[in-house]
């Protein structure tokens, strides 16, 4: 994911966590991001990309929850020019 994306998943209520790791793409801009998680609807968390820190592991309790958003800032304009998140080890319980 890069410039200002987001991403919506469905849930249905069937899950109870999500966990993944999350960091800045090697050879992409070299930019900060900001990953922002919603679910169904209303903001659940921000995490700090760093563009020179490894990845981090992120754990989302899905309990309940229909749908969940997931959107990414790097406060560029262009797309030419922003960053790209990478997403890894995606595990759905």
């Amino acid at each position: 994911m890069g410039y200002n994306n987001q991403a919506l998943a469905n849930l249905d209520g069937k899950y109870k966590e999500l966990s993944f790791d999350v960091g800045h793409v090697d050879g992409a801009e070299m930019l900060d991001a900001t990953l922002s998680i919603y679910l169904d609807g209303t903001f659940f968390q921000s995490y700090a990309i760093k563009a020179d820190a490894l990845p981090i592991s992120v754990r989302i309790p899905l309990e309940g929850k229909k749908q969940i958003k997931f959107f990414t800032k790097d406060g560029r304009s262009v797309a030419m020019y922003s960053t790209i998140l990478g997403f890894a080890d995606m595990v759905i319980k």
